[in-house]
């Protein structure tokens, strides 16, 4: 039997006010899906606690984080975008 997980992988990294990859180090990070442009209305979030590694890379599962609004299995994902930026 197979099971099919909500959600999908985001990998990022971190750097800092000097645009220097934050290396191993534990950050936090709060991922927000959000109806429409960035000034939209937020339709999931959570956070996440990931440890980058030396180049400052991280990993997160989205959907398995810490909810703080909304959730995963109501969101329709046939109408979902997925940009990025600072």
């Amino acid at each position: 039997m197979y099971a099919q997980s909500i959600g999908f992988t985001y990998q990022g990294i971190a750097i800092d006010q000097n645009q220097l990859p934050v290396k191993s180090k534990k950050i936090s990070l709060k991922v927000s899906i959000i109806n429409g442009s960035s000034q939209g209305d937020v339709s999931y979030a959570e956070t996440h606690a990931p440890t980058t590694d030396n180049y400052g890379q991280f990993s997160v599962n989205v959907g398995a984080g810490t909810r703080i609004a909304g959730g995963i299995n109501s969101l329709q994902w046939d109408r979902i975008r997925i940009v990025t930026g600072k």
